[in-house]
């Protein structure tokens, strides 16, 4: 995320969809399994909330976002560089 705030253009906007099944039901965590078994790894675990908390530690403003519900929910957030 740093390199990318360095590299983007004064008013660009980073659009930064990630799957966040952290609350996933047991049947969510049995297609994740499987999933990783077919060669697609989901490497952090977050919830909606942790994510766009993320994204703000890391110097980056929500604009925007929305969870798209889906076999797994997806966060679809529009942030702009914090300003200092």
């Amino acid at each position: 995320l740093q390199e990318i705030k360095r590299v983007l253009k004064e008013g660009g906007v980073l659009i930064a969809p990630t799957f966040t099944h952290a609350g996933n039901s047991l049947f969510g965590k049995v297609k994740a399994f499987f999933m990783r078994l077919a060669g697609f790894p989901l490497h952090s675990r977050w919830t909606s909330e942790e994510y766009l908390r993320f994204l703000r530690q890391n110097g980056w403003t929500v604009r925007k976002s929305a969870v798209l519900k889906a076999s797994f929910p997806l966060t679809y957030a529009e942030c702009v560089k914090m300003e200092v």
